[in-house]
């Protein structure tokens, strides 16, 4: 198992299909999800995850991975309110659409930890919506993303 505990806080679509990318290829001995009670309900259902957390918090506690996978402005506050909670060891990402505010928003949260942003490079970006989960359920590679930083950082 690549991960011992990923978090997946958003269990929807997106991260109700990594949930299930991640099992069907092993690479997660324990999948913990985060949301709202019926989308947690129904991840826990479809088997995309195998514990669901309604506090982000507490359901990133012991991961070894915590994927946001909301969109951009609740991703915003999710990073500022975990920063505290998540160890530094902890690898978080994002599928967020855009960068450039969720890595300011990283680097003040979790500071010399915050990382590099990272994009897929499944070219869903000319996808059409049936085609992006596809997609994303591929499990794809993503490539780091080297930011330049300015004076505004």
């Amino acid at each position: 198992m690549a991960f011992r505990q990923v978090t997946i806080i958003g269990t929807g679509l997106i991260g109700g299909s990594l949930g299930l990318a991640l099992k069907k290829r092993r690479l997660a001995a324990r999948i913990v999800g985060c949301d709202r009670a019926p989308v947690l309900e129904r991840a826990l259902r479809c088997g995309a995850i195998d514990n669901g957390i309604a506090n982000p918090a507490d359901a990133v506690h012991g991961s070894d991975l915590v994927v946001l996978a909301t969109p951009v402005l609740p991703i915003l506050d999710l990073i500022d309110r975990l920063g505290p909670a998540v160890p530094a060891k902890t690898l978080v990402t994002d599928v967020g659409s855009t960068k450039l505010e969720v890595v300011r928003r990283a680097a003040k949260a979790f500071g010399k930890n915050a990382g590099q942003p990272a994009a897929d490079r499944a070219g869903a970006e000319d996808a059409q919506p049936h085609e992006r989960i596809s997609s994303a359920a591929r499990a794809t590679a993503c490539t780091p993303r080297p930011m330049q930083r300015s004076s505004g950082w």
